[in-house]
């Protein structure tokens, strides 16, 4: 969203000087609006003023998009953006891809890796078997390992078992995972996993930075105080996210004796940038669902209070393939689990595509493991959305105490 920020600087100054000037007239200088909890922004009295504003940015913006696409054509080069990239000179760099794969008959996969300064990593996998239950990938709860600098220099992701390679950019990923893995209710349960699989999409892949649907984007900046610090948080906190639904093929093998055909539906993103702090974030409720229909779901709900205490992000893709991002979620992160215990039988309603559903979210089986300064819940989940039913992966983001 890097250059929807840097257009909104000029306009921005411009507003914010005259709720400034205002203000003084008023006697009211230097007021700050209210937060729930001290942390959740309330819409001030320059809220709606400030929405129009930015729509009216973004609505720019697009033009100016469909102008130059038009002119030149689109230019974006998918393998360049796909690959491993160079980290920056910031101790917090980073480059991580994640996978989510569930489907009726009981099998989920959450796994991930994370390239980190001075070849450190942040990786993981969980696998949630049939008759088998919920297996842990052999060093969690910490994911703090070591990642192959010779294997990522030449293309592939690998740490503590996990590895993962982009063979079509946005079409074709093998990934697996070889290594220990133990069960999350009785770690004296250990198992040998030997997993691999092809990713493989179709479908086109959606982009934080240019694909949020303007309403949400707009209602989170909106809200917030507006400032020439704040707008300099936006371009410091940038990240370059986007994410893709997609199939998952292939076998796992459990001690050498017991394989398994995996054909599930599956989703993957990839995010990379300057840094990734951990401490900015406050928390975040992500869930990503697939349903019986073939429909599929990425709705989400993050609160990161230096630019943006309150986003509603994410997609509907029908089961034909078409695409509509989220306009509105009603879940309120304040009211479900501030305290750190995230719900596990919970509902709300998201719009997409002009339609209101109701999402009714059910934990199966759930696990925690650390990144850096925050803990992450993952959660398996069954989930009913207006009726029809479905399956994934809900994570559920928190600071550590010890960063608060």
């Amino acid at each position: 969203m890097l250059g929807v920020f840097l257009l909104a600087v000029l306009v921005a100054t411009i507003v914010a000087s005259i709720f400034h000037y205002v203000g003084e007239r008023k006697g009211q200088k230097g007021q700050k609006e209210k937060f729930i909890l001290g942390i959740y922004k309330v819409k001030g009295k320059w809220y709606y003023l400030k929405y129009a504003a930015f729509r009216l940015l973004l609505l720019m913006r697009k033009l100016n998009n469909m102008r130059l696409e038009t002119k030149f054509g689109k230019t974006t080069n998918y393998e360049s953006i796909e690959k491993p990239q160079t980290l920056s000179d910031h101790p917090k760099a980073f480059d991580a891809v994640f996978f989510v794969a569930a489907n009726r008959n009981g099998f989920y996969m959450a796994t991930g890796c994370e390239a980190r300064k001075d070849g450190n990593a942040n990786a993981l996998c969980y696998l949630m078997v049939p008759g088998k239950g919920l297996l842990c990938s052999e060093a969690l709860p910490s994911t703090n390992l070591k990642m192959d600098s010779e294997k990522f220099a030449e293309g592939e992701y690998q740490a503590g078992g996990v590895n993962f390679k982009m063979i079509t950019p946005m079409s074709q990923w093998k990934i697996g995972y070889r290594g220990k893995m133990y069960l999350c209710d009785d770690k004296s349960q250990e198992f040998d996993v030997d997993f691999s699989g092809t990713w493989s999409s179709h479908l086109p892949h959606f982009d934080y930075e240019h694909d949020l649907h303007p309403a949400t984007l707009a209602r989170a900046i909106a809200t917030e105080d507006w400032s020439a610090e704040y707008f300099e948080n936006l371009k410091e906190a940038h990240q370059t996210h986007y994410e893709q639904l997609g199939q998952l093929q292939g076998k796992l093998t459990i001690n050498n004796e017991e394989t398994i055909s995996i054909n599930s539906h599956s989703f993957r993103d990839h995010s990379f940038g300057k840094k990734r702090d951990w401490t900015l974030m406050h928390r975040y409720g992500f869930h990503i669902l697939f349903f019986k229909d073939g429909s599929k779901l990425v709705v989400a709900v993050i609160c990161q209070p230096c630019t943006s205490s309150r986003l509603e992000a994410g997609y509907y893709c029908s089961p034909k393939g078409e695409i509509e991002a989220i306009e509105k979620v009603d879940l309120e992160l304040y009211r479900h689990g501030e305290g750190g215990t995230p719900p596990t039988d919970y509902a709300f309603h998201y719009k997409a595509g002009g339609r209101t559903r109701l999402l009714q979210v059910k934990v199966i089986a759930s696990s925690e493991h650390l990144v850096s300064e925050t803990r992450m819940v993952e959660r398996f989940v069954e989930v009913f959305s207006d009726g029809l039913q479905g399956w994934g992966v809900s994570e559920w983001n928190y600071k550590q105490k010890e960063f608060q």
